[in-house]
């Protein structure tokens, strides 16, 4: 019978296993000092078609950014914010035969599988220019939004954001 505490453990392992399953990437500005930026507004990117998954994109970054000490500002913000979800289709083919020289009686199977980038781009409003990106691959997968999924999304947003501010050069 399997217990609480291996199950415990074996959840563990595969919350660990979806974090390090993706690639996090971050660029910035070293030449800009970040802890000038007191506010920051949304504007433009490409949001996930997915409305629920828009809306818990921009609140799990709002979270990050205010953890950072910025605020949202109406008018005339330091930063502007956006977001781009890139989601597609992949086919994935299994030949359970590779390697062989017969063609007859292969077992060949097709499957699909969700494949997704999320950047956030933080954008200097007087020049246009992007000052800092953040992005994830892997982590847009899932057809349907589950609390794990959400809970492994809110975890890839923390990552991106755990460089923030970078250090000036």
């Amino acid at each position: 019978m399997i217990t609480a505490r291996r199950l415990l453990a074996l959840g563990a392992m595969l919350v660990a296993a979806a974090v390090f399953a993706a690639e996090i990437s971050i660029d910035a500005d070293r030449t800009v000092d970040f802890t000038a930026f007191k506010t920051y507004a949304w504007k433009g990117g490409t949001p996930a078609a997915d409305a629920a998954l828009n809306a818990d994109i921009v609140a799990d970054i709002d979270e990050q950014l205010a953890a950072k000490g910025l605020k949202k500002a109406e008018k005339d913000p330091d930063l502007y914010v956006h977001y781009h979800a890139k989601q597609r289709d992949d086919v994935k083919i299994t030949d359970w035969d590779e390697g062989k020289f017969k063609f007859e009686n292969r077992n060949i199977s097709e499957s699909w599988a969700k494949v997704g980038t999320l950047a956030v781009d933080l954008v200097d409003p007087k020049t246009g220019t992007v000052l800092w990106r953040a992005a994830v691959t892997d982590t847009l997968k899932s057809k349907t939004v589950t609390p794990e999924f959400k809970e492994m999304l809110k975890r890839n947003i923390a990552l991106m954001f755990s460089q923030y501010p970078p250090k000036k050069s």
